[in-house]
């Protein structure tokens, strides 16, 4: 294919795409953990006659054979801009250790139930190890591949208590094990039930959001810094915001190539399951500041999304479908931490710890507004809370936000626990 690709067309890139992971189950119907692989691998290809260009894609599961592929014409009057980079490199992340995923599943759930004081009800658990391989090729030069391996254990896990059931999502992704901490993780997952919960008062709280809830929040922001949206006019920034104040002094938003260059959190955002190498038109990439101070700094962009809008590419492309064109996202991103400690706001009264949120993807994007429904406790009381919602505008709330001293890599978001002043709350 790469022959004919090469033969019949000027500019041309091919990247390629595995997925291999090994994993056990245990779900609600099983008495033992089952075992499952999964194997998909998918190609596409970017063309041009110098006039047009076109793409296509396709992909392959274990044990299905790819039908003959013939390469279509261009058909999109647009240029083609893939990166005039001359790079021929191998790469690898992650740790090839072994993982008894099996036996850590059961150690899990066995912990879970040891520890709780109510019925532990399995919804699912899924444990295991994952392959990546990346791999780009074009006529430019370019021959990059790399291998990543990344572990994992994640689910939902049911309790009941006097008749009352709730369930609580969890989700742990590492390129070490060793950094997945079972009894640690049994903790924070019963730390989330909150049973007897009633209604309180409504008004305004301060709220305390754990990293995997402020990581939502990080997301959510996150959409309108991608160069596609800008150049559409999707987006709440243009790039005359460059430079512009947005958000507190103590606001510092990064995406991380190299996180031994943040002291603060290279610790834990050397394991992070995003980092790579190279983004998916195969540039080099580099750590950056999205947000400095509180002061918008960069987008995400790639090569086209750079070139129309006149600013700096910071080689964030990238296919979240392997079978669709890359556009600008983040990969690893970080917000750094703050200095004050979780535990010296404890007394503060009318603060809520919030547990789990529901309902952001309703939200608006671009002028920041939400509503979500929420559970958690009083964090000075302990008492349980349930039904509540929360509003507010997430933009205006991070202009003097508490950020605390912790910090955890969530899925690829590395972030502190967060405390968001006088929010409205209603019950």
């Amino acid at each position: 294919m790469i022959k004919e690709i090469k033969k019949k067309y000027k500019v041309w890139e091919v990247f390629e795409y595995e997925n291999i992971s090994d994993e056990f189950v245990l779900s609600a119907s099983d008495s033992i953990p089952v075992p499952q692989m999964k194997k998909i691998k998918s190609t596409s290809v970017r063309y041009s006659d110098g006039k047009k260009y076109g793409f296509f894609a396709f992909e392959k599961s274990k044990d299905e054979r790819l039908p003959k592929i013939s390469i279509p014409e261009p058909l999109i009057e647009e240029k083609l801009l893939i990166p005039k980079i001359k790079l021929s490199k191998r790469f690898t992340l992650g740790d090839k250790k072994k993982w008894k995923s099996q036996e850590v599943l059961i150690e899990f759930f066995s912990a879970i139930k040891q520890k709780a004081d109510f019925k532990v009800i399995v919804d699912k658990i899924v444990c295991g190890k994952t392959r990546e391989k990346r791999k780009i090729i074009n006529s430019f030069g370019v021959k990059l591949e790399e291998e990543k391996n990344y572990f994992f254990i994640y689910g939902s896990v049911g309790g009941e208590k006097n008749g009352e059931l709730q369930i609580v999502y969890f989700s742990e992704s590492y390129l070490s094990p060793d950094k997945i901490d079972i009894r640690k993780l049994c903790d924070e997952i019963l730390n989330d039930f909150s049973f007897g919960g009633g209604r309180i008062e409504s008004g305004k709280y301060n709220i305390v959001l754990p990293p995997k809830v402020c990581a939502q929040f990080i997301e959510f922001i996150a959409h309108n810094f991608c160069g596609d949206r800008l150049a559409k006019g999707n987006s709440r920034f243009s790039v005359k915001d460059i430079g512009k104040k947005i958000f507190g002094d103590n606001i510092y938003i990064c995406e991380i190539a190299e996180p031994e260059s943040f002291s603060q959190i290279k610790d834990e955002m050397k394991f992070n399951r995003g980092l790579r190498f190279f983004d998916d038109e195969g540039g080099e990439k580099n750590n950056f500041y999205l947000v400095n101070a509180g002061t918008i700094e960069n987008f995400f962009t790639d090569e086209k999304t750079s070139k129309i809008l006149g600013i700096k590419n910071t080689r964030c492309s990238m296919r979240q479908n392997y079978l669709a064109p890359p556009s600008p996202y983040f990969s690893a991103l970080a917000l750094l931490p703050g200095k004050t400690k979780r535990e010296d706001v404890e007394n503060i009264p009318k603060t809520l710890y919030v547990c789990e949120i529901i309902g952001l993807h309703t939200g608006d994007e671009v002028k920041g507004n939400f509503s979500v429904g929420c559970r958690g406790y009083v964090l000075n009381s302990r008492q349980p809370f349930k039904t509540a919602v929360i509003s507010g505008n997430i933009f205006e709330i991070l202009k003097d936000a508490v950020l605390f001293s912790d910090f955890k890599v969530c899925g690829n978001i590395g972030t502190p626990s967060i405390m968001f002043q006088d929010i409205e709350v209603s019950s």
